[in-house]
């Protein structure tokens, strides 16, 4: 497998048109983004790439492949010291100060120079907080150090604090020159409107299957029949195909499913024990893909067509699922899922 930045064609097409037109009208002042989609559908790829081209000193811009300007190389290397990416990370208790979360910031770089569609998973839940905040601010109003640029992309920006997101409101509104920011996230309702209005939203499609498999044979070296196939149950996400290649969520599909199978006919006691089992067995991020895996299994009865479904190597249940089940009550128990995911 390459190192840290692949050279990928993600097909957001509509996306990377806006992007073209924005750079050619200015780099120097470039509006504040907001990138939002389904996880795993190349939006932290699409930010990391565009803020290597705002930074590329070549006019035209250096083209992944060719001959590239040193800004470019330490761009792909995610070492531009003008490219600053930032992640939730987890909290450190009362007195949080600037400079807490740079240590956790650096181990989720150092997976991704070996794998750019890595997620370091924490035990704690995860956060971003006022004295980063506050530090994006302090950097956003100094003189690009060596780059022509200071460009903050903000991972899964939902996680911000309501205070971070109201520090960073006068920056998101008025960026100063030679500054970008990027937010990605799958979930925008999160965001405060006073910082979702100010941004330019880009919407993400999920990934077509053609182009996981491409990922999944090109960068990660995956046989061609297994590759097809995970591609089939991805969702259009490169992380849940990345974790189905793995098997890391293999237990909590085959859980999901043998739940889904029985849920209809089996007494509450029943259903309460599994789900128990369930909560006993995995930790938290077990638990999120046992309920994603759910979630996608009621999306696919409710669509009811097997043309439609998404996990298609369980057509069968599915299709007999999508006979027993009121469509009206599938919205609400999809709801359900998911708040109980989220929450």
């Amino acid at each position: 497998m390459e190192t840290a930045f692949p050279i990928l064609d993600l097909k957001h097409d509509p996306v990377r048109a806006f992007l073209d037109a924005t750079l050619a009208e200015s780099r120097a002042r470039i509006p504040a983004l907001l990138f939002t989609g389904p996880e795993g559908a190349g939006k932290e790829y699409e930010a990391a790439d565009f803020a290597r081209r705002i930074c590329c000193t070549n006019d035209p811009v250096c083209s992944l492949g060719g001959d590239i300007c040193d800004s470019c190389g330490s761009a792909i290397a995610l070492e531009n010291p003008g490219i600053h990416f930032i992640y939730p990370t987890p909290t450190q208790g009362s007195g949080e100060k600037e400079g807490d979360d740079e240590a956790d910031i650096g181990k989720i770089l150092e997976e991704k120079r070996q794998d750019f569609f890595a997620s370091l998973r924490f035990t704690k839940a995860v956060s971003l907080r006022i004295a980063r905040a506050r530090a994006i601010i302090r950097r956003a109003n100094t003189k690009p150090f060596g780059s022509t640029h200071n460009v903050f992309i903000i991972v899964d920006a939902h996680k911000m604090r309501e205070a971070a997101q109201n520090a960073l409101l006068k920056v998101v509104e008025e960026p100063p020159a030679q500054c970008a920011i990027i937010f990605t996230t799958p979930n925008p309702d999160a965001i405060l409107s006073t910082i979702r209005s100010r941004c330019q939203r880009l919407r993400f499609a999920p990934l077509e299957e053609e182009v996981v498999e491409t990922i999944l044979l090109d960068y990660y070296g995956i046989a061609s029949a297994k590759a097809r196939k995970v591609a089939s149950m991805s969702q259009g996400s490169i992380i849940r195909a990345k974790d189905v290649v793995s098997d890391e969520d293999s237990g909590e599909r085959g859980m999901a499913y043998a739940l889904l199978e029985d849920i209809r006919t089996a007494p509450n006691s029943w259903v309460v024990t599994q789900a128990l089992t369930v909560s006993r067995k995995g930790n938290r991020d077990a638990i999120a893909r046992f309920l994603h895996e759910f979630a996608g299994a009621y999306r696919d009865i409710m669509a009811g067509d097997p043309d439609l479904f998404i996990n298609k190597d369980q057509s069968q249940l599915l299709s007999v699922q999508a006979k027993q089940w009121r469509p009206e009550a599938l919205p609400r128990i999809i709801d359900r899922i998911i708040d109980t995911r989220d929450g």
